[in-house]
C-alpha cells in the first residue's frame, strides 16, 4: 500500500514539476517525502536496495503525472480547436476548390498538378 501511496505523490511531484512557478521540492516538502528521497539519494550507494526501494515508486509517479498532464493539455487544446472549427465561419474549408483537394486523393483519374493549380489559384482569389 505505501508503494501506491507514493506513486500517487511522485504522480502529484511530476505534475508539479511541468507546470511553470510550481516545483516538485515544493510538492515533496508539503507531502512530507522530501528527506526520505534526499536521503535515499545521498545514500544511493550504501544502502543500494533500500535507496532504490525509495526513489522508484516517486519517480514512476512523476513519469505518470507529467504523462497525465502532457495528455490532458494536449486533450485540451485538440478539443479547443475542433470546437474552434465547428463553430466559426471558416469559408476557406468550405470552398469548392478546397473540397476537390481534400476529397479527390483517392481518386486515380485526377491530375494532381491541374488540380493543385486550380486550387492554388483559386486560394489566391479567396485572400486577394
Amino acid at each position: 500500500m505505501n508503494f501506491i501511496i507514493d506513486i500517487l505523490k511522485g504522480a502529484v511531484m511530476g505534475i508539479a514539476n511541468v507546470i511553470p512557478g510550481v516545483s516538485g521540492g515544493t510538492m515533496a516538502v508539503a507531502m512530507g517525502i522530501y528527506d526520505k528521497l534526499i536521503t535515499s539519494l545521498t545514500h544511493i550507494f550504501k544502502e543500494f536496495k533500500k535507496s532504490v526501494m525509495t526513489v522508484l515508486p516517486i519517480g514512476i509517479g512523476m513519469v505518470i503525472g507529467a504523462g497525465m498532464y502532457a495528455v490532458g493539455i494536449g486533450s485540451v487544446i485538440l478539443v479547443e480547436v475542433i470546437q474552434f472549427a465547428l463553430h466559426h465561419d471558416l469559408s476557406i474549408y468550405r470552398h469548392d476548390t478546397v473540397a476537390n483537394v481534400v476529397f479527390s486523393f483517392s481518386d486515380p483519374d485526377v491530375d494532381y498538378n491541374k488540380l493543385l493549380e486550380n486550387s492554388v489559384a483559386e486560394l489566391n482569389k479567396l485572400v486577394g
